[in-house]
């Protein structure tokens, strides 16, 4: 019996988690988090507003540090077969306190991402009913529907919702596809300074490159999907590699070629000033110049579809993270509970829904305008996730300081040696540019900096400490930490 067999026989036997997700699918759950058209919406416009004509060339340096990072990554996830994503990384690599202080921070950073959202969606969908003549209803009725539908989905299985996903993500491909042609196209004027990209001055605090990274690596956030997802992919030994590579690689490229594509729309001389100006509708605006307004309603739905994808990205990444916290005994082990028909993690899924609803009814209640507050959640998701990633570049290391892998394991000194310790430095680079840029990627004030830092902190803090106690306290739950046992 093949070890793949033997492992799909275990966790039949013990109701784990089960699916058959390919490569392709398994990259579509990475691309899903970071919503193409929301990215191509939402974040290009602000690389352009802050790095003009150079937005694709810092774009291609991080998709050049990323593939480093995902070379000893991919690795790393063909030897170390334990599931739990970063947090299963981080144990092996740098021992069981820092694992658990990674977990805790990953628990709440995607939660955190998540709620953009279930902030945004009801917004958006208001204002397109509304621009037809249709009712005014409360955001967060709204909101609380969206997300009881993704939770159901989630529940039902991997495979429910990773093909939901996966659709989605092929149709705003397509209409991004379709953006990036006409924008080609599309002559602005030889004045307007045609479609040429400009070096950034990284060293040129006007020039806004540590912040255009800093949004550019946002883009990147669903990355830990490949391994979260071990325990039901086919064939995780290759589909995790080729998913991992393959979305590195597509991210860099299709976001990249999407933010020319503007440049070459409104040119490279007068690009950053129309962004700056209209940073919040800048890609329907150019649907509609480009194909017209009937062209523009439909992005508008597909916009609000690829945010339900990307909410159900990180309800599901959620679900399963609080599922790993459980089944190793660190939290309440309901949460480790697969659902006896659909082998998705449900408790933890329900979990997570559950904590949403609260939030976005005591919100809706109080009369909170989602506006002003979901910038501010998921600026700090976004640098929560990205210090996990940071850890797990770390923990790479470590592994393959104390495990060498032969030849005949597909090891050798680029993937195990050179790729990480290149991919570390590129992601304590970018981890440098947004505390020094934290404000900014929260939106808030200095107290709320200091504020978001702190619970960062602890938590790290605190699952270190916590891990401690159970080595004393609870041995046999300190033995599972990290998935150690499965």
């Amino acid at each position: 019996m093949s070890k793949q067999e033997t492992t799909a026989a275990t966790l039949n036997q013990d109701g784990g988690l089960q699916g058959n997700i390919g490569t392709f699918q398994l990259t579509m759950t990475v691309l899903a988090l970071s919503a193409p058209l929301a990215t191509v919406g939402g974040v290009s416009p602000l690389m352009l507003s802050y790095g003009g004509a150079s937005a694709p060339v810092i774009y291609a340096i991080v998709t050049i540090g990323m593939i480093l990072f995902s070379v000893g990554f991919a690795k790393m996830g063909t030897v170390m077969t334990n599931p739990g994503g970063f947090y299963a990384f981080s144990t092996v690599g740098l021992g069981k306190s820092a694992g658990l202080g990674t977990a805790f921070i990953a628990c709440v950073g995607y939660p955190l991402i998540g709620f953009y959202g279930t902030f945004y969606f009801p917004i958006a969908l208001v204002d397109f009913i509304e621009s037809f003549g249709g009712p005014t209803i409360p955001w967060w009725i709204i909101s609380v529907i969206y997300i009881l539908t993704i939770v159901v989905i989630s529940v039902r299985g991997v495979s429910l919702s990773v093909k939901v996903m996966s659709i989605v993500m092929v149709l705003e491909c397509a209409v991004v596809i379709i953006l990036d042609i006409g924008c080609f196209i599309h002559d602005p004027g030889s004045i307007a300074g045609g479609s040429g990209l400009r070096l950034p001055h990284l060293a040129d605090p006007q020039a806004h490159a540590g912040l255009s990274m800093l949004f550019i690596f946002s883009t990147f956030m669903g990355f830990e999907s490949t391994v979260i997802y071990r325990e039901e992919v086919r064939n995780p030994e290759k589909t995790i590699p080729h998913a991992t590579l393959a979305s590195a690689i597509f991210i860099g490229v299709f976001y990249g070629v999407a933010t020319w594509a503007f440049i070459s729309c409104y040119g490279s001389n007068e690009v950053q000033q129309v962004a700056t100006d209209n940073v919040g509708y800048l890609m329907q605006d150019t649907y509609k110049m480009l194909f017209g307004r009937i062209f523009m309603d439909v992005v508008t739905v597909m916009l609000l579809v690829s945010t339900f994808a990307s909410t159900m990205s990180a309800i599901n990444v959620s679900g399963r993270y609080w599922y790993s916290l459980g089944k190793d005994g660190v939290l309440p082990k309901g949460l480790g509970k697969a659902h006896p028909k659909f082998h998705s993690p449900y408790v933890g899924l329900i979990g997570v829904g559950v904590l949403y609803i609260c939030v976005i009814v005591i919100l809706g209640v109080a009369g909170v305008d989602p506006v002003v507050i979901y910038p501010k959640i998921n600026g700090i998701g976004t640098f929560t996730v990205m210090l996990t990633m940071f850890v797990a570049s770390l923990s790479i290391i470590g592994f393959f300081r104390k495990n060498k892998i032969g030849k005949e394991q597909g090891g050798n000194a680029w993937n195990t040696l050179i790729a990480p310790i290149l991919g570390a430095i590129c992601l304590a680079l970018f981890l440098y540019f947004a505390l020094i840029n934290y404000g900014e990627l929260t939106g808030g004030s200095n107290a709320l900096t200091a504020v978001g830092l702190i619970i960062t902190a602890a938590l790290f803090i605190g699952g270190c400490i916590h891990a401690n106690v159970l080595k004393n306290s609870k041995p046999e739950v300190y033995r599972r930490i990290g998935r150690e046992e499965n």
